[in-house]
């Protein structure tokens, strides 16, 4: 296996059977790719040792994105009251586009 990492050692590809032109300076072969053990609540990062050529994983919390409850909710209602906006703003639009102009009906 072909990786390539970034200035910061973290893997940002893995290639099977690298072209010529897919072999970069930032990148080595490697013999076995490591399993991740990622705890819970944790999603491994690949990481390289160059000065071993050898990868392994720093693991990140993975950031609770929960909503409350009521939130999707809210959001839902207000789009549906700007929906009723702004068809009511198409709706005056179309009938000012629609009045004759002058009062003769011209």
């Amino acid at each position: 296996m072909y990786i390539i990492y970034n200035n910061k050692l973290v893997v940002t590809t893995i290639i099977s059977n690298p072209s010529s032109e897919q072999m970069v300076e930032n990148g080595f072969f490697v013999d076995d790719i490591p399993r991740a053990n990622a705890p819970d609540g944790m999603r491994p990062v690949p990481m390289v040792n160059i000065e071993t050529s050898e990868l392994y994983y720093d693991y990140e919390v993975i950031p609770d994105i929960t909503l409350p409850e009521n939130a999707l909710a809210l959001k839902i209602a207000e789009l549906e009251q700007s929906d009723i906006e702004n068809k009511q703003a198409i709706a005056e639009l179309t009938m000012m586009i629609a009045a004759p102009v002058g009062g003769d009906g011209r």
